[in-house]
């Protein structure tokens, strides 16, 4: 082995043994570790083999991790955009059509009652609009009930 190798095998040993006493387990000077080397040796494993394709497996699911977030994140970013939220609402509106259609409401009921609830918010608001001062004596008395308008349109009772 020349010096790099050794080196990363070093490297190698202390990362596996950090992991060891997080994980609870002896570290690599323990007896039961030292006997699953010599059992690997025996069969004609390379201990330092299996420890890189160990180490190269630790670091692809960091990879896999590291690419799910970046896609959640992207995905967030495209669901605002389409008006939607992000995944965490999408997936509550999702589960709340499903609930729905499980009671016979379908998508085209939840449609046609949106545009229902719309139409008569825009025609309340016409109506709001038009009562609140465009009602021929400059707003000064509301919708003018109770109110003459023979003294030039100043409001008053009709006496």
């Amino acid at each position: 082995m020349n010096l790099e190798e050794l080196k990363k095998v070093a490297q190698d040993f202390t990362g596996v043994k950090q992991e060891m006493a997080a994980a609870g387990m002896g570290g690599p000077d323990s007896i039961q570790f030292i006997n699953v080397i010599r059992a690997f040796r025996e069969y004609g494993y390379s201990p330092s083999k299996i420890l890189n394709a160990f180490a190269e497996v630790e670091e692809a699911r960091e990879d896999i991790k590291q690419q799910k977030q970046e896609q959640r994140q992207v995905l967030d970013i495209r669901l605002e955009d389409l008006g939607f939220g992000d995944f965490e609402k999408l997936t509550q509106t999702v589960a709340a059509l499903i609930m729905l259609a499980q009671y016979g409401i379908d998508c085209d009921k939840i449609i046609s009652i949106s545009q229902n609830l719309r139409q008569h918010r825009e025609e309340r608001r016409t109506l709001t609009d038009a009562y609140s001062g465009s009602d021929n004596n400059g707003g000064r008395y509301g919708y003018g009930y109770g109110y003459g308008y023979d003294n030039g349109g100043q409001g008053g009772q009709g006496y």
